[in-house]
């Protein structure tokens, strides 16, 4: 089926519509730009994490954590994204390493996944802004609409205008979002209100959590292997994804750290934290306007969120269409600015449908969805090291023979998350994935019985350069 999407693009040529593939435009600061909204977007939502466990527990989680689930993850990124020069992210190493089938459903885990996501960010945009404003109750749900698909289109155009444009706004986003944080921090410290005995204390007025603790933290360091769908936009990514992911990393971990650490010296009542806490602890250190800047750093963050996870979720749909797993004519690039404008608009029409439902369930369910990814992920890098090593890799994760040892803790930990979560979330994500076997047995019947291709044919080594 890659031949498939060859010939589009060769036919597009011959027009003089495109040239031979999008301009490698991302710098490090941009990478580093996008990456950080894809994996944390600033400290909201961690605010849940305090209210489940001592502030000692709590804190040594979001230091220990990152290590044991972001880094390997930013390892593994930076090997694979090194090794195929070119975009596709997780469909495209996945293809490489066991052909279609896993291919298939690695696109269709992560489409799904990325769809409950993007129906977030505009939501959370809008609770922001009308935090602010504020707008009688009658009108709530109308206005919330209105605003959330205003981001949804808004970011669409900002996306089709190219990828370079993107990282720059989300270099912007991300210093918006940052400051007022660093600002609350100092503050605290100024007016000696910073009290380092509280964090370590181990005694907790409410119920442990464990569970909810580990998955809030997990989430917080996830979405680094989404900046693999960017590989062919990168500029010298030898370099340049190794730097971007140690960067975005260390910026995720501060992020949630030192708010947190500060506001457990505020607010002491942490079995009541909950999401919007940044808005009455940044009150109670700087007055109003402290939490009106909160405020539109929860806003900004949801705008950045949703413009780096919905550029990859593109890329990904483009990456199912050059395979053949969905219509290859979908895979068309914009003619001028290169990106894959039918995606884009196909994921937003999608995101605009299911603005309407409730999301606590599919909160959990994409939480499944996204470790099914991962997990395959892993044994993808690992079976392409092991048995592919004429590869060749321009950044390697360290530790020789040993660097298998790197996804270890990883791994554990998807299987944990998958068994501590609720039963109905196991049935969801179970049949989530049933689904996407059939999906892939109709088309495979298809193909074999009605258009009589070969599908025996080892295409797959193709999409390597």
């Amino acid at each position: 089926m890659v031949s498939d999407y060859d010939d589009i693009v060769e036919s597009q040529e011959d027009k003089g519509e495109v040239n031979a593939g999008p301009e490698r435009v991302l710098n490090l600061v941009s990478l580093v730009g996008i990456t950080y909204f894809c994996v944390s977007g600033g400290p909201f939502g961690s605010e849940v994490a305090v209210s489940t466990a001592p502030p000692l527990y709590v804190l040594l989680g979001f230091l220990l954590v990152p290590f044991l689930w972001g880094v390997p993850m930013s390892l593994m990124t930076a090997e694979l994204s090194c090794a195929f020069n070119q975009g596709g992210g997780c469909i495209t190493w996945s293809n490489y390493a066991f052909g279609d089938l896993v291919s298939s459903q690695v696109g269709w885990y992560s489409w799904l996944s990325n769809m409950v996501d993007l129906c977030l960010y505009p939501k959370m945009f809008s609770q922001y802004l009308l935090n602010i404003t504020g707008t009688p109750n009658k009108y709530v749900f109308l206005t919330n609409y209105l605003i959330q698909m205003g981001v949804v289109w808004g970011v669409t155009a900002l996306n089709i205008s190219g990828v370079e444009l993107v990282g720059i706004a989300t270099t912007i986003f991300g210093v918006i979002v940052f400051l007022p944080f660093v600002l609350m921090v100092i503050l605290a410290f100024m007016h000696g209100k910073v009290d380092p005995r509280v964090w370590i204390e181990s005694k907790f007025q409410g119920q442990n959590q464990w569970g909810l603790l580990l998955s809030t933290i997990i989430w917080s360091f996830s979405g680094y292997d989404s900046t693999g769908q960017l590989a062919a936009e990168v500029k010298n990514p030898a370099k340049t994804y190794p730097a971007g992911m140690f960067l975005a990393t260390i910026l995720a971990i501060i992020t949630y750290l030192l708010p947190i650490m500060v506001g457990m010296c505020i607010d002491k009542d942490y079995v009541n934290w909950q999401v919007g806490e940044w808005q009455t602890i940044s009150q109670l250190i700087g007055g109003n306007w402290l939490s009106i800047m909160i405020s539109i750093s929860g806003i900004v963050s949801g705008l950045g969120l949703f413009t780096s996870l919905s550029c990859n979720a593109g890329r990904n749909l483009a990456a199912q269409a050059k395979n053949g797993f969905i219509p290859t004519k979908l895979a068309t690039l914009h003619k001028t600015k290169m990106t894959p404008y039918f995606t884009l608009i196909i994921n937003s029409i999608v995101v605009s449908v299911f603005l309407v439902l409730p999301f606590d369930q599919l909160l959990e369910l994409d939480v499944v969805l996204y470790t099914f990814t991962l997990f395959i992920d892993y044994i993808v890098w690992a079976k392409l090291k092991w048995k592919h090593p004429e590869l060749e890799r321009t950044y390697k994760i360290p530790g020789g023979k040993l660097a298998y040892l790197w996804i270890v803790p990883p791994i554990a930990l998807c299987v944990f998350n998958f068994v501590v979560c609720q039963t109905s979330t196991k049935i969801y994500g179970v049949s989530a994935a049933a689904l996407g076997l059939v999906i892939a047995l109709i088309r495979y019947l298809v193909r074999r019985f009605i258009l009589k291709e070969n599908v025996h044919s080892d295409e797959s080594k193709k999409l390597i350069t």
